[in-house]
């Protein structure tokens, strides 16, 4: 089933080497290709389609959705070229785990491990990763989870990384799940949770295409040994909530957390917690909206967002369309008895409309540019968050040929769906969702 629009089903269909198109009409693949080959050929080869839609069927893969670089410390007898192992997701159940970005562009047998592929999550759509920490359960020796997955069932998991007995490298594990959705989880979060006895600590949020916010309260906390059992219900939205973001700003009189979600109707909507005045415990969970705005210059489902917290938390917003706003966050907007009173505010600093020409699916920052991708340009692009210019356009995807059974051929590119960006070794990775995996070095002009 569609996935409104996203991510096709929990079913994979099998597909040849040979691409069919509507009105009887095929298409090959010119060969060679370089990919991270976590799917088959043939599937890498039909997630052209996904952003080159030739054809209507339903039997082309989805590709990749992307990566993430692991904030693990090195084990305590790691060699001295030790790499943070990388996980990827995509059009296959769970996720796979490679032992660094070196070993992804490796043609290597047990490269990578599978997890959760079996656990009857489905795809993995949505993942966040924990900062480093040292925090126990000193009574079960259980550590704070590595990162969370958020699946298409429905299912949120919670992984934990163990080093070995050798002390050289780390295990992965699933050491909780539950089911707290009945759509599909399109977005996690992290929320600084404050409770009326003014101790605070970081929260699990879980976004669902049903529209519906669910808080994993137990989930990073040592003392309830970092379970997943528990879910309450945060907040309901009347359409699908696609994307979700969270900040904490200052009110006045107390600190306030802000989550942040964007719609399939091109709207975003700033929620928060009422007065702790007038809550009880049980709705410590809770947020209300406090204002609406539209993602982009047009109408189009919101893909991304993020706060930027050392730009003074702008909100970087991103669309279906290419559409890419940048927002100030005003926390307080004017003064009563020298105490700060008022809601917060977005104000629009930056329209960036059609800066690429499809989804936008990939957002990140790295000091003060802004690095997106989407569509079928191939593009990755930097953005100055401090004027808005655009800086640099790199073509992570120079084109693959599809060639027609009539000989006639076209450039088919590729959407960028992973960045992973090491200043210590000056490059950066990107990954393609036909699985194109390249390395980009950085030179100082």
């Amino acid at each position: 089933r569609m996935i409104y629009g996203l991510r096709r089903g929990l079913l994979h269909h099998n597909s040849s080497d040979m691409l069919s198109l509507n009105g009887g009409t095929s298409a090959n693949l010119l060969l060679p290709r370089r990919t991270i080959g976590v799917l088959s050929h043939a599937e890498e080869s039909s997630a052209l389609f996904y952003d080159n839609p030739w054809s209507s069927t339903d039997d082309i893969s989805n590709g990749y959705f992307g990566m993430n670089i692991l904030h693990l410390p090195p084990p305590p007898n790691a060699a001295n070229d030790w790499q943070p192992p990388v996980v990827c997701h995509g059009d296959f159940n769970g996720v796979k785990i490679f032992n660094s970005v070196d070993a992804m562009f490796q043609n290597t047998r047990h490269r990578f491990i599978s997890l959760g592929d079996d656990e009857g999550g489905g795809q993995v759509l949505a993942l966040i990763q924990c900062d480093v920490s040292s925090s126990t359960n000193w009574q079960t020796n259980r550590s704070r989870p590595s990162f969370f997955m958020g699946f298409a069932s429905g299912r949120v998991a919670a992984v934990n990384a163990t080093i070995d007995e050798c002390g050289r490298k780390y295990t992965f594990s699933i050491s909780g799940f539950h089911d707290a959705h009945e759509n599909e989880v399109t977005s996690l979060a992290f929320v600084n949770g404050v409770g009326n006895d003014g101790e605070s600590g970081i929260l699990l949020y879980s976004a669902c295409g049903g529209g519906y916010v669910y808080c994993h309260p137990n989930a990073l906390c040592p003392e309830r040994n970092f379970s997943m059992d528990k879910a309450i219900l945060a907040f309901s939205s009347n359409g699908a909530i696609f994307s979700l973001t969270s900040t904490t700003v200052d009110t006045g009189d107390y600190s306030s957390s802000i989550i942040c979600t964007g719609d399939g109707e091109g709207k975003i909507r700033l929620w928060t917690r009422p007065d702790p005045a007038l809550c009880n415990g049980s709705e410590t969970h809770c947020f209300v909206p406090i204002l609406v705005k539209q993602a982009g210059t047009r109408t189009g489902l919101v893909t991304r967002m993020k706060f930027v917290h050392n730009h003074n938390d702008l909100l970087v917003t991103c669309t279906n369309n290419g559409d890419v706003r940048i927002w100030k966050l005003h926390c307080c907007n004017k003064r009563s008895g020298g105490k700060k009173v008022g809601k917060p505010q977005l104000e629009l600093k930056y329209d960036k409309m059609g800066l690429h020409n499809g989804a936008v699916e990939v957002v990140m920052n790295v000091g003060d540019m802004l690095l997106t991708s989407g569509g079928n340009d191939g593009r990755v692009v930097g953005v100055d968050l401090n004027n808005g210019l655009i800086l640099q356009s790199i073509d992570c995807h120079t084109g693959e040929r599809l060639q027609h059974s009539d000989g006639n051929t076209i450039l088919a590119k590729s959407c960028v769906v992973g960045m992973i960006v090491s200043g210590k070794e000056g490059h950066m990775t990107t990954l393609c969702r036909d699985g194109l995996l390249q390395r980009w070095s950085f030179v100082v002009r």
